[in-house]
């Protein structure tokens, strides 16, 4: 990203994130401390702040993920393979897609 993007590319809290994913704030941190959304200070002591291009490009990574679930559940199961399951750990804040015991997402 050049240095003319970044500065157009505005600075959000963490408060206004959450606003704008319709999630609670402490999701945005869990989502931040799991590395799906990069975050950064400021100052050493500062608040948290993303890009908004950081959030568009989650949401594009979301929606990817969602249109390929989708695939799958559309796509006939030859009965010899497992069918995928959703596995969701309560500290997870998103499921995660798992076929035949492989992690894919």
């Amino acid at each position: 990203m050049s240095s003319v993007t970044s500065m157009r590319d505005p600075i959000l809290s963490l408060k206004q994130a959450a606003n704008q994913l319709d999630i609670d704030v402490k999701t945005v941190y869990e989502l931040i401390r799991k590395g799906y959304i990069t975050a950064f200070q400021l100052s050493p002591r500062g608040r948290w702040k993303v890009r908004q291009s950081v959030l568009e490009d989650y949401i594009l990574q979301r929606e990817e993920i969602a249109r390929h679930e989708a695939t799958l559940r559309n796509t006939p199961v030859h009965p010899h393979l497992r069918e995928y399951t959703r596995r969701t750990k309560s500290s997870d804040p998103l499921p995660r897609l798992y076929v035949k015991g492989e992690r894919w997402v």
